[in-house]
C-alpha cells in the first residue's frame, strides 16, 4: 500500500471520517451553551454539592483522573497498537495542552468556584467531596483537565483506523472528566466548555500535523482494526 502524503489530507474527508465523535462533541457543547444561557452562574455545581453521594464521589472522583497522568497513560498505551507515530504526537499535544492551558488561565484569571461563592459571602454554601481539597485560586477558565482529557481521547479517535464504538466510548471517557470538574467543584460550566473546545482543536492540529506517516511502515501502522 503506497503510503500516504501530505496532499492526502483534507479537512472535509477528516469531518467525515470522524462525524459520529464530532457530532457527539457538538452535542456536548451545545448541552454546555444551554446550561450557560439558562442557568445563572455556579447552579449546577451548587446543586452537586447539596446532592453529594457516596458513589458518585468515588465514580467522579476516579474519573478526574482521565485529565491527569492515568488519563495519559491509558491513551499511550492505546496508541502503541495503533502506530508509533501517535504515540510521538502525544508527546507533543501534551505539551501543548499544558502551554495552552497555563497560558489561558493566566490571561483570563477567573476565580474558582470556592473563590467565587466566598467572594459572595458565601463561604460554606459549596460542600467539598471527601479527600479532594477545593482549589480557590484564579485559574478557572479554561479547566485544565477537561482540556487534557479531550485532547488526549479526541487524539486517539481520530487516529483509528476505523470508526464506531471506540470513537463514542473516547468521548464518553472526555466527556465524564469534564462532568467530574463541575461535580467535584472545581470548575463551572463555562470552563470545561472552553477545555473541551480548546482540547479538541489541539487535537485535530497535531492530528493534522502527524498525518502523513499515519500508515508509514517506517512509524509501525497499527494492528488493531475496531469497528
Amino acid at each position: 500500500m503506497k503510503s500516504l502524503q501530505l496532499s492526502d489530507f483534507s479537512w472535509n474527508l477528516f469531518f467525515k471520517s470522524n462525524r459520529l465523535f464530532l457530532t457527539a462533541i457538538a452535542f456536548f457543547v451545545l448541552a454546555c451553551t444551554g446550561l450557560l444561557v439558562f442557568l445563572p452562574k455556579g447552579y449546577l455545581v451548587l446543586w452537586f454539592s447539596a446532592h453529594r453521594h457516596p458513589v458518585l464521589d468515588t465514580f467522579f472522583g476516579l474519573m478526574t483522573k482521565g485529565g491527569e497522568v492515568a488519563g495519559f497513560l491509558i491513551v499511550l498505551f492505546l496508541l502503541l497498537f495503533v502506530g508509533y507515530r501517535w504515540v510521538a504526537a502525544l508527546g507533543l499535544l501534551t505539551i501543548g495542552v499544558s502551554l495552552c492551558s497555563n497560558g489561558s488561565k493566566s490571561l483570563f484569571h477567573q476565580p474558582r468556584p470556592a473563590r467565587y461563592f466566598q467572594d459572595l459571602g458565601m463561604d460554606t454554601v459549596l460542600q467539598p467531596v471527601t479527600g479532594i481539597p477545593l482549589h480557590s485560586g484564579f485559574t478557572s477558565l479554561p479547566s485544565g483537565h477537561t482540556m487534557a482529557a479531550f485532547a488526549f481521547f479526541s487524539l486517539l479517535a481520530f487516529s483509528l483506523t476505523r470508526k464506531g464504538w471506540p470513537a463514542l466510548l473516547c468521548f464518553l471517557m472526555a466527556g465524564l472528566v469534564g462532568l467530574s470538574r463541575i461535580y467535584l467543584g472545581q470548575h463551572f460550566e463555562a470552563d470545561v466548555l472552553l477545555g473541551a473546545l480548546m482540547g479538541t482543536i489541539l487535537a485535530a492540529v497535531f492530528y493534522r500535523m502527524f498525518y502523513p506517516g499515519a500508515h508509514s511502515n517506517r512509524w509501525g501502522a497499527g494492528k488493531w482494526h475496531w469497528n
